[in-house]
C-alpha cells in the first residue's frame, strides 16, 4: 500500500474503515425503485393493466397485496438509506466528538460569551 493508507497499520478491508456503507447503500436502491419502476410499467406503460392496479376504490395508499409490498419496500429501502448515509458520512462518530469536546471544555462561562446588559439609568 502507498504512503497514504487511510488506515495504517491497522485493518485494511474496506469494512474496517467503514465500507459497510457501501451494502446498505447497494440494498436501497433496488428497494426504493421497486414502486416508482411498477408504477410506471402498470399506470403508463398499461403492464397488466388493469389487474395489476396496487390500490383500488378511491385509495390513497396501496392497498392490494403487490402494492402494500412494495410499499414496505419502499420504506425499508429509505431506512436502509439513510442508515447507508449515515455511515458514509460518519456523522454519528463526528457529533460524539463534537458533544465530547463541548461537554469536556470547561465551564459554561468559558464556552458562551456573555452578553452585557444595559444599565438602567
Amino acid at each position: 500500500m502507498g504512503g497514504g493508507d487511510a488506515n495504517p497499520g491497522g485493518d485494511h478491508s474496506h469494512i474496517g474503515r467503514g465500507g459497510d456503507a457501501a451494502y446498505y447503500l447497494a440494498l436501497a436502491v433496488p428497494l426504493n425503485i421497486g414502486m416508482p419502476l411498477a408504477v410506471v410499467l402498470i399506470y403508463i406503460g398499461e403492464i397488466g393493466y388493469p389487474e395489476s392496479k396496487m390500490w383500488h376504490s378511491g385509495s390513497w395508499a396501496p392497498n392490494t397485496p403487490h402494492g402494500i409490498f412494495l410499499y414496505i419496500c419502499k420504506w425499508l429501502g429509505v431506512g436502509f438509506m439513510t442508515v447507508g448515509v449515515a455511515k458514509a458520512t460518519q456523522i454519528l462518530e463526528k457529533l460524539r466528538s463534537k458533544w465530547g469536546s463541548l461537554r469536556s471544555s470547561g465551564s459554561k462561562s468559558d464556552n458562551v460569551e456573555t452578553i452585557k446588559q444595559p444599565s438602567p439609568e
